[in-house]
């Protein structure tokens, strides 16, 4: 898992994330977030299948990603 807190004006690209035993990122009180060609996956019978968690943030844009969670 990835967190991000209390940030502001991040980049987050080309990022590649597998098999996270919980959600595999998290943005947590941040604002102005771009991700960018960002790939997350993780197997059908994960506990968890929370690809991106986003809590208390703004201005979130999430473009040219793949977001499969659960699927293989």
């Amino acid at each position: 898992m990835i967190r991000f807190f209390m940030s502001s004006n991040l980049t987050v690209r080309g990022l590649r994330i597998q098999n996270s035993p919980m959600f595999h990122m998290k943005f947590d009180g941040c604002e102005g977030v771009l991700i960018d060609q960002l790939s997350i996956s993780s197997p059908k019978l994960s506990p968890n299948t929370d690809g991106i968690h986003i809590e208390d943030t703004k201005s979130v844009g999430i473009y040219n990603s793949v977001i499969a969670n659960g699927t293989k």
